[in-house]
């Protein structure tokens, strides 16, 4: 009975046991939460059974009091799960820390608890930005920052605002509210209360927040100039005058760093003027004058008034109080000295007598009286003992000095004799000097006065004997055909140009790219060739244009030549518009004449103008090389037939330069030409023949080698480059030499007999050094210099400059070529 008992009783357990409904529950073992925040986290609660199941729920722990749940309870289907919210609403005043909540969840049948760690902290609900942080001002400015305040929570937060460290003014909103996430910009505005104040100044501005408790400095800077701060009368307040116009002088310092000019202000007192103006240099003083002028109506007494410097650039100003003590000035205010000075005196006077006679009648006195009467009677002994030995000793001197005086005196005399001597004999050698000279200068200039009249006479008879011929010709011409005087008009052609210039341009720019390898630098020589040239032209062609001429109006010109048409004058002979004049220069040659110079004058409306008053500057020299004179000096014009003769007047002449004029001259081509008179010719040797036999003579006379050593070799890489012992190696027996060299990293050396094979590694640049050995039969050995071994990337010709230097001869004997081939024509 006992085992049924118990086995119903096992049966039991095992059925309530297996009948149990249970669920699952999950959420977050640790929370984070901030002081006056709410956030909100979700629970999960699970029925894993197949029977609906109810959930309740309850919370415990330190926490409880910040603790909100959303649903006490839950009921759950089969299989189904569902969340609900637990809200964490920490207040303000909470501490920071770690809090314990336990949440239990309790079933039909059972319990669960989920324990959680809740840290609580404090939020930063405080951000706050200053732009700028540092300012700067004059005195008496007001210095503006943008505070920016922003919060960066979801509370609403209330904030305040102060200075701390600043004597001075401000104005900024101390206190407001922000809700979350929101933010405010606010000015803060500053201004020194002592307007006399300068430097740099340092203070904080300190946000807190209410709730939080939180606090912010941001340390802010503001930097006072010292600009048109004064320093008024240091030490003095009052000024002392009477009833008499009297003047006063102050001193007023500039503290700042730049010049002020101070206006000046006297307030409460109408008889005390000043200048209205004060400039002072920065730091340094200046004196303000008042001029203190009292009515007779004023009374004595003290009357205050006050000066003000005000400074315009920042509208200022600057204050200080003074007194003015009114009263008539005493005698001794007046003239001091004239009472002070007497008194003084006599003070001295009787105070020295009466010391002396208490000092006569003492017997102190009587001793000093005897010790004086002692003391000068041993000195007197003395001084006769002394006067005795020196009478003695001062006669020997004096006989000694006299006999020394009578030998210097004679051999003075000696040499002043001595002296006049010699000075006689070089005066008398200077004349003989002087008048073979002139002897000599005589008998030359005789001699080069007879070789002149010789070289005159001769030119004379050669003149006689061209005239005679001349006039036998023209006589025989004359019986054949009509002649035109020849001072009317000349024959002649304009002179064929040649393109040399332009040949040796295109060579240069040839030889440029060959050397160089760079088109750009050809077009840049081609640029500059074309800037100078156009820059050239001016000094050759002039042009100047008017949009409107008047009939008889007279414009005075200036071409700006140095010689040649320097100035004319234009006459419109009609009203003409968009009218242009040119004047340009140009070359011809003229049939026994030599041309100074041509020019031709051209208009774009035929008749519209004329030329009065050309004038003309010719160089002196040219008339002294071509023995020209002045009065043969013509004007030419071109006509169909040749040249005709214009008149032209001289004007006046200057060490460089003669000049003429011509009173009036229309459009065409002039030449400018003189007839050179006859001269001996004197042989010359042409320059270009001496350049060229130095150039010649520079090629031919280089030495085949170098007198210090082997030179320094240069090539291109990848190729090979040889040298000729044999120029830098002798053996006086005339035995064969064996060569040899150091080895050198990156070129290898090799011989051919006497001369060395240099072959650079492929691709190789750079310097290597080596030293060169020849050694006879005897086994004698001599070395070379330490040859500097240069490889380059190119080098221009192929490093080979002797075609430089033949390029350079052909071009030399192609420009002499030129030169003489134009004197022929």
């Amino acid at each position: 009975m006992r085992r049924f008992a118990l086995f119903f009783l096992f049966l039991f357990l095992f059925l309530n046991t297996a009948l149990a409904l249970d669920f699952n529950a999950a959420g977050d073992s640790e929370v984070a939460a901030f002081r006056c925040y709410t956030i909100e986290k979700e629970l999960f609660v699970s029925n894993p059974e197949s029977s609906d199941i109810v959930v309740s729920f309850s919370i415990g722990g330190d926490a409880v009091d910040f603790i909100r749940l959303s649903d006490l309870s839950l009921e759950l289907g089969p299989g189904e799960t569902k969340a609900f919210k637990i809200f964490y609403k920490v207040p303000c005043d909470a501490e920071e820390g770690v809090y314990n909540l336990d949440i239990y969840f309790d079933g039909s049948d059972s319990q669960k608890v989920l324990s959680q760690k809740i840290n609580v902290f404090t939020p930063d609900s405080l951000f706050v930005s200053v732009e700028p942080t540092s300012q700067n001002i004059n005195p008496c400015g007001v210095a503006s920052y943008t505070i920016r305040i922003e919060n960066p929570t979801n509370i609403n937060e209330s904030y305040s605002l102060k200075l701390d460290d600043f004597v001075g003014e401000y104005d900024v909103e101390d206190s407001f509210e922000l809700n979350g996430y929101e933010n405010k910009t606010l000015e803060l505005k500053i201004a020194p209360k002592d307007c006399k104040k300068s430097g740099e100044f340092s203070f904080n501005l300190i946000a807190s927040t209410i709730k939080t408790n939180l606090t912010k400095k941001i340390p802010l800077f503001l930097n006072i100039s010292s600009f048109g701060i004064p320093e008024i009368a240091k030490g003095v307040d009052r000024i002392r005058t009477d009833f008499d116009e009297k003047s006063a002088s102050i001193k007023i310092r500039n503290l700042g760093k730049k010049d002020v000019n101070y206006d000046v202000i006297i307030d409460g007192l109408s008889w005390v003027a000043a200048p209205k103006n004060l400039f002072v240099k920065a730091g340094s003083e200046a004196p303000l004058d008042l001029l203190l002028k009292p009515d007779k109506s004023v009374k004595e007494g003290e009357y205050n008034f006050e000066i003000k410097l005000a400074v315009p650039e920042s509208s200022v100003a600057y204050s200080k109080n003074f007194t003015v003590v009114l009263k008539p000035f005493s005698l001794i205010e007046r003239k001091p000295l004239l009472i002070f000075v007497p008194l003084v005196i006599l003070l001295l006077l009787g105070l020295g007598t009466v010391g002396i006679i208490f000092f006569v009648k003492s017997k102190a006195f009587e001793v000093l009286k005897q010790e004086v009467a002692k003391k000068r009677a041993e000195r007197d002994a003395l001084l006769q003992k002394k006067k005795d030995k020196l009478s003695k000793e001062k006669r020997e001197r004096l006989e000694r000095r006299e006999a020394l005086k009578r030998r210097k005196l004679e051999t003075e005399n000696k040499l002043l004799e001595l002296r006049k001597k010699k000075k006689e004999e070089k005066l008398r050698k200077k004349e003989e000097k002087l008048k073979k000279k002139e002897e000599k200068r005589k008998r030359k200039a005789l001699l080069k006065e007879q070789k002149r009249k010789e070289r005159l006479e001769k030119i004379a008879a050669k003149e006689r004997a061209r005239r005679a011929l001349k006039a036998e010709i023209t006589n025989k011409i004359k019986a054949q055909f009509k002649l035109i005087p020849k001072d009317k008009i000349y024959s002649g052609d304009s002179k064929k140009g040649f393109a040399f210039g332009w040949i040796l341009f295109i060579i240069i720019a040839l030889l440029l790219v060959l050397f160089l390898k760079s088109f750009g630098l050809l077009v840049l020589l081609v640029f500059i060739v074309v800037s100078v040239w156009f820059e050239f032209r001016k000094a050759f062609h002039f042009v100047r244009r008017w949009k409107f001429l008047e009939k008889g109006s007279a414009l005075p010109i200036s071409t700006g030549w140095k010689l040649g048409v320097y100035s004319f004058t234009v006459v419109a002979l009609k009203n003409v518009k968009r009218f242009s004049l040119t004047v340009r220069k140009f070359s011809s040659k003229l049939d026994k004449l030599k041309c100074f110079g041509c020019f031709a004058v051209s208009s774009n409306v035929e008749g519209a103008v004329k030329l009065s008053d050309v004038r003309f500057r010719v160089l002196r020299r040219w008339f002294e090389k071509h023995n020209i004179s002045p009065d043969d000096f013509k004007l030419l014009k071109r006509a169909k037939d040749g040249w005709q003769r214009l008149k032209i007047g001289f004007i006046k002449a200057d060490k460089r330069f003669f000049y003429f004029s011509v009173d009036k001259l229309g459009v065409g081509e002039f030449a400018l030409a003189g007839k050179p008179l006859p001269k001996i010719q004197k042989k010359r040797f042409n320059i270009f023949w001496i350049a060229l036999i130095g150039i010649v003579a520079l090629f031919l006379l280089q030495p085949s080698f170098s007198t210090d050593g082997i030179p320094t070799q240069v090539w291109q890489k990848d190729t090979l480059h040889s040298i000729s012992l044999g120029r830098y190696f002798h053996d006086p027996d005339l035995d064969s030499l064996k060569f040899s060299a150091d080895e050198t990293e990156n070129i290898d050396i090799s011989f051919d007999g006497d001369v060395a094979l240099l072959n650079p590694s492929p691709g190789w640049t750079g310097v290597e050094y080596t030293r060169f050995h020849a050694t006879d039969p005897a086994g004698e050995t001599a070395s070379s210099n330490n040859v500097k071994l240069v490889v380059k990337d190119s080098l221009p010709f192929d490093g080979n400059l002797r075609w430089v230097n033949l390029i350079a001869l052909a071009l030399l004997l192609f420009l002499v070529v030129l030169v003489l081939f134009e004197k022929k024509i």
